[in-house]
């Protein structure tokens, strides 16, 4: 069972954390499992953030995080949200100590414009068309040195509203890259079966470079495929797991698009 956890390597060691105060690592070299316990800064405020027990993630348990940096936490999931969390945590891995960023670990009665509003993450196994289900178009930046959010105007092309996308920051080109997604808003219409669905997967890459974003070209997309594990399949009310690997080229210089074959790459 994949609950969309990421790994994190120091000093030869695989990090992998999953809600709970000890981490569990595995050793490059030994090629064994270990377990580094951890705790969680005390702070003035931690109260009123929804911490509790020392320990913001309720249950020991925290699935559909996004990984920033190298060992920062943003959102997800524990046992007493359903919509996630804005929680923005940083592990320091010498002194085995989590420091609270930003956010909360539980909804607050009055919103707080400051920061992104709970969520749960991008690329990941979201509940499809429930009630769980909400996107969010608006896009935040967090300053390392000042340690706060800024939400960003985005003009331009800019993409529709989605979650489920894969996205990554492109240090060449300095660019953010975006890349397909789910919309639970959005119809799906296959007019050859007279069927129409509440949701639709998207196949297309957006790049943003403050203050606009640009739809690119890029290679042939493996489209109704937006989490990274599995897509349930309704009819069987089954989950169909991918191992595959792609690679995304775009029409950028150092992109690699001169070498794609688009007729080659639309017959597969």
């Amino acid at each position: 069972m994949s609950l969309n956890w990421n790994m994190i390597v120091y000093e030869n060691k695989e990090h992998l954390f999953t809600g709970r105060k000890v981490i569990d690592h595995f050793d490059l070299v030994t090629e064994k499992w270990g377990k580094t316990p951890t705790t969680f800064m005390p702070m003035a405020d931690n109260l009123r953030v929804g911490v509790t027990g020392g320990w913001p993630y309720r249950g020991l348990v925290l699935s559909d995080a996004d990984r920033l940096q190298e060992t920062a936490l943003f959102g997800g999931c524990h046992r007493d949200t359903n919509l996630g969390i804005n929680l923005l945590t940083e592990l320091d891995l010498k002194t085995r100590k989590w420091r609270r960023l930003s956010g909360y670990a539980l909804r607050l009665k009055d919103g707080d414009y400051s920061c992104p509003e709970l969520r749960k993450n991008t690329l990941r196994n979201e509940p499809h068309g429930r009630q769980e289900t909400f996107c969010f178009r608006d896009m935040w930046s967090w300053d390392l040195r000042e340690e706060k959010w800024r939400l960003e105007r985005v003009a331009g092309n800019y993409p529709c509203s989605r979650t489920e996308m894969g996205f990554t920051y492109n240090e060449k080109l300095d660019k953010a890259v975006v890349f397909g997604g789910y919309s639970p808003s959005m119809t799906t219409v296959y007019s050859e079966k007279s069927i129409s669905f509440q949701f639709a997967y998207l196949a297309y890459t957006f790049m943003y470079e403050s203050p606009e974003s640009k739809r690119q070209p890029s290679t042939p997309y493996p489209s109704s495929i937006s989490s990274s594990t599995s897509i349930p399949c309704r009819p069987d009310v089954e989950s169909k797991p991918f191992g595959d690997v792609w690679e995304l080229r775009l029409g950028v210089p150092g992109g690699h698009f001169d070498a794609v074959d688009l007729e080659e790459e639309m017959r597969r």
